[in-house]
This record gives structure tokens, sequence and C-alpha cells, in this order.
């Protein structure tokens, strides 16, 4: 490899990121721009309010015969974007959206679910022609998001199928099933799972919406029964991480084969983390279990604080509390989002009001930086194949256009990716860097 140096210093980070909502269907990405939306809630009024009350005041959904996520938002997936993509055109899709908005960021690994059938079958259908992905990929079932017909059904859900997850070291390197997905949100709008831990003004803002009904605790505490493991599931609140810990004792004292420990091998995972709080009960649970909280710091520094501000009193103490949960022993790793979001976890501030947000929570830019890399391939099980620049680890690394360990705080934001590799080949390079590199690295 040679690499022209004209006289800017390269900066080579490992880069294996735990990123949610960017692609797919996922975490509702919505690829539409702001007149485009005003247009549809003109002439559909009504969407935003069936889209919140698609699950709370729902009892027992199970006995309702039938079980499914968001019906309004997949009616305007179907009305408002045509006719369904074929697995082929979805994966043809995916390539363009990883080099054209992973590869520019240094993403070279992330994690995410995929929610139906079309979209799983488009990544092995991709796997199989093309021989590899263009990005590492752990993802994870959200089929529940599908209607599953029948009480019964949905307590069988993942019990019929077995417990197939896996691990990237065991399997395939740039495709593997990590588990079960957030078929419970505990999550905003419909609440943030803080029940038990923060009284807010508005009772109902504290609810585990679907996740403590009856359909979803018997959807989830079967999975859990079967041997499969949480990855991704939403714990935006302190409540959903206790809920989870009582999932998983329900499930340990059916299934004589879940012992403690072979629970905390399996490394459960969960997503947002915005609003966990600093309650010694969750950090317990957290450790007993070895559950990896994350933290997305985008939606914690910026949208959260206007909902602790109507909420919750305005206690911002409750936002994003990474320094403590590492203190205390907590597995956690952050949702990367671009060099901004490293900064934000470093300075603590709101990108468009400058507010600083519980600065006693900051951390430094190495454990920033940690957070995104091999404290994330720990939670996607791949710590021992990528996350850091280590001999027998897969060649997954950006060069930067300056040192990131250097300089100001408040200027993190301003380290650019030139270069992304993965596998060692160079996949992205800017057009406008000052460091070309002369000989394209060959594919191993």
């Amino acid at each position: 490899m040679n690499i022209n140096k004209t006289g800017t210093k390269i900066v080579i980070l490992a880069m294996t990121l735990l990123v949610s909502g960017v692609v797919m269907a996922g975490h509702r990405a919505r690829l539409l721009n702001e007149s485009a939306v005003t247009h549809i809630m003109e002439v559909w009024p009504t969407l935003r309010s069936g889209l919140e009350a698609s699950n709370p005041g729902v009892e027992n959904v199970g006995q309702r015969v039938v079980m499914t996520t968001s019906p309004p938002w997949s009616h305007f997936q179907t009305v408002a974007m045509g006719a369904a993509p074929s697995p082929y055109e979805l994966g043809q899709a995916f390539k363009e959206h990883v080099k054209t908005a992973l590869w520019p960021q240094g993403i070279t690994q992330f994690e995410s679910r995929l929610d139906k059938a079309t979209e799983v079958s488009a990544m092995y259908l991709l796997l199989r022609e093309d021989g590899k992905l263009p990005v590492r990929f752990g993802w994870h079932f959200e089929q529940a998001r599908q209607p599953i017909y029948g009480d019964e059904h949905v307590r069988a859900f993942y019990s019929d199928r077995g417990y197939f997850w896996t691990k990237m070291e065991d399997g395939n390197p740039w495709l593997w099933l990590g588990g079960v997905g957030s078929e419970g949100d505990g999550d905003t709008v419909n609440g943030p799972c803080m029940h038990g831990f923060k009284p807010l003004s508005d009772p109902r803002m504290e609810n585990c919406p679907d996740v403590a009904s009856a359909s979803t605790e018997a959807l989830l505490v079967g999975a859990l029964q079967s041997g499969w493991r949480f990855v991704g599931m939403h714990g935006v609140g302190p409540g959903m991480i206790l809920t989870a810990g009582e999932y998983v004792e329900k499930a340990m004292a059916v299934n004589r084969d879940l012992t403690l420990e072979r629970v905390r091998s399996m490394r459960h995972t969960f997503a947002h983390g915005t609003l966990l709080g600093h309650d010694p009960k969750m950090h317990e649970v957290a450790k007993k279990y070895n559950f990896t909280l994350v933290v997305d710091p985008h939606r914690a520094f910026n949208d959260e604080p206007g909902f602790v501000k109507r909420y919750m009193g305005g206690d911002i103490t409750q936002i994003a509390p990474i320094k403590s949960a590492l203190d205390a022993g907590v597995h956690v790793a952050v949702e990367y989002g671009g060099f901004e979001g490293l900064q934000a976890v470093v300075t603590r501030k709101n990108d468009k009001t400058g507010e600083v947000i519980n600065l006693a929570e900051a951390v430094d830019r190495v454990v920033a930086l940690k957070l995104v890399t091999i404290w994330s391939a720990f939670s996607m099980f791949s710590d021992k194949m990528t996350g850091s620049l280590e001999e027998g680890k897969y060649a997954d690394f950006v060069v930067l256009d300056k040192d990131y360990l250097s300089g100001s705080d408040e200027d993190i934001s301003k380290n650019k990716v030139t270069m992304t590799f993965i596998n060692g080949e160079l996949v992205w390079t800017d057009k406008d860097a000052p460091v070309q590199l002369e000989t394209p690295v060959a594919s191993k």
C-alpha cells in the first residue's frame, strides 16, 4: 500500500460501530423531505395520532386474535411508497445506501433489525450473489411486526423455530443473526418505560406501553425460554431494563438449560438508552445478567432535554448517564452519530442550543472512541474479529484528516474520514482529500 502524504497527519482508526436507524425500514427511518411530510400531514391529519395510539391502551392484544405493530405506519409505507420492492431491488438499494451514506462516515460494520421477510431475503440474496455484503451486518429478527394470528401462535412464535442466533466469529463475517429485536418498544413517544423509577407529571408517559402487554410478554418470555438472545431491545428508560430482568427470571424458571452463567454469556443488548438515569437497581440488574446498555447521543442531547422539561421537572441527570454506568461496572456502547456524536458524549452539549447536559456524565475522547468501536463490537459478539486493530482481526479501519486524540474537545466534530477500508480493501476515498492512495489494496 502506497500512500501519498502531503503534509497532513494520517490517523488510522478501527471502526466497528453500533448504528441504529440508518438503513432499511428498521427503526422507522423516514426517507422524506420536510415538504413531503407537511403535505402528507395535511392530507392525512390522523396519521400522527394513529401512529402514537397504535400501542397504548390496548389490553391483551394476543387474545384479540391479531398481533401487529404500527399498522398505520405499514399502511403509510404501502400507500406513499408504492409497490413493495423485490428482494433483489432492496439489495441493490442497500448497496447504494452503503456507498453514499455509510462508507463516507467510516462505517464498516453496523447492527439493526430487519422488519420484513423481503428484507431478510434481500440480504441473503445479496450475500449469495456477491459473496459478501458491502458492510458487515449483524441483524436481528423483528418478524413479530408482521401479523401473528392467534394467541398460542404469539406465545410460540420463536419457540416453534428453535434458536439459531450466532456470533460473527462462529458464522459468516458479513451477515449474522444476533438475536431477536425490540418486539416491545419500551420507547418514546408512547412512553420511555420509566415506571417504578422516576414519577412523571403525565403518568401515561411512565408506561412500558406494549412491552408489558400480555401478548408481548408472552412473545418475549417465550423467546427467552427457547434460548433466544435480546439484541437491540429498546431500553430508553430504566424500567425496560428491570422488566427485561424479570422476563429473564421467568424464562430461567422454565428452561433448565438457561443457567445464570449461560444468560450472562448471551450478552443481551438494549438500544437508545437516552433516559436511563443512574438508579442503582438498574445497574444491579444490568450487571447481574451482563446486559449492555446502549445510548443514542443525538437523541439524548437534542431531543430529550425538551422531554425532561415537560414531564420530569427538568431533571437532566436522567439523560444519558454514561459515566455512572461505566463506573458501576455496566457494559455500555454508543450508537454512532458521526464525530458530532462522539463530541456530544465528551462535551455533553446540545448541537443546536449549546446547552450543557449533565457534565458530570461526560467521558474523555478515548472512552468515547471505545464506545463506538471495541465496546460496540462486544455488544455485537464480534470483538474477537473486529473493533480494534490487532493481529488476527479483520483490517477494518478508516484514515482521518487529523489526529482525533489532539486538539480541543469542541473540535472533535471537525474530524473527517478520508478513506474507508473493509477487510483490507479500500472501499471509499474522499475525492478532495489531501491524502490519496496511489495503488488500490487488493481484497483479501
